[in-house]
């Protein structure tokens, strides 16, 4: 009887240290299927300097570190960079610091995940514990800070403030911001039909100068000229610009005809052969 039982023990012994080992691997293996995508590439990267022969990554394992890399490293920062450049010429300060937030707070991520996979590479793999000291972490704060500070300056000087850096203008040279009707006519060419029907309506003679018109025919034809070219500019589908800030931007040449531009900022702006018929400009 009492080999059966210590038989019985030791089975049951064996049985449960094999169940622990089974966890214990489980564990392992769950630990090594945590490891990141970063500090893979970073090891990658590593034996490939060093010319070290290692077994190969699987084809869709390389594809997703390089995927992981490319989003966090470079995808991120180029965007929010070229959302943050191109938000200064629209002028509005806060939607330019909105974005050099972001972009400052991707960059600072950036650099702490290039920061981690330094350490792994050095550590060999292994997830490195070891604390910061302080002088280190009040170094990374102050450069942190600094840099927020100098993208924080950079956006309001280029949208608001002026001076150096300068305000970056907007550029709409030769713009059409009024929607013309499929019948639109420059001026030239509408003046020209708009002085032959006159002519016709009032029975002058159909060439020549308007030398031999009275006065009151030519104080007539100029009144209605401008009235009518008024009452079509303001018919068509005109942007509303009012109280927008238009200052240094490169408006040479844009059909702005009826353009509701009452308080809007215009200083620094050029306006060369800009065509504002009908445009309010109070």
């Amino acid at each position: 009887m009492l080999r059966v039982l210590a038989v019985s023990g030791i089975m049951q012994a064996d049985r449960a240290g094999q169940k622990q080992t089974r966890t214990h691997t489980g564990t392992n293996r769950d630990t090594i299927a945590g490891i990141s995508q970063l500090c893979t590439a970073a090891l990658a990267v590593r034996r490939w300097a060093r010319h070290e022969s290692s077994k190969p990554v699987e084809g869709y394992r390389a594809v997703a570190v390089t995927i992981g890399v490319l989003i966090l490293w470079l995808l991120g920062p180029t965007v929010l960079g070229i959302l943050w450049w191109r938000s200064m010429p629209y002028h509005d300060e806060r939607l330019t610091l909105w974005a050099a937030f972001w972009l400052w707070l991707t960059v600072v991520a950036v650099q702490r995940s290039i920061y981690r996979v330094h350490a792994v590479m050095r550590s060999g793999g292994h997830s490195p514990d070891r604390p910061r000291g302080r002088a280190a972490v009040v170094s990374e704060v102050a450069g942190a800070t600094g840099a927020l500070a100098v993208l924080a300056v950079i956006s309001w000087f280029t949208t608001e403030r002026g001076g150096f850096p300068p305000l970056v203008p907007a550029s709409m040279a030769g713009a059409e911001l009024s929607h013309k009707r499929a019948d639109w006519l420059h001026y030239d060419m509408w003046l020209e039909e708009w002085e032959h029907a006159f002519r016709v309506r009032e029975s002058l003679p159909l060439a020549g100068s308007d030398e031999s018109w009275t006065e009151d025919e030519r104080e007539q034809f100029r009144d209605e000229t401008a009235r009518r070219w008024e009452t079509l500019t303001q018919s068509l589908a005109s942007p509303d610009l009012k109280g927008k800030d238009l200052r240094t931007a490169n408006l040479r040449a844009a059909f702005m005809s009826g353009a509701d531009l009452g308080e809007a900022r215009l200083e620094g702006a050029n306006l060369r052969d800009t065509r504002l018929e009908g445009a309010n400009l109070q």
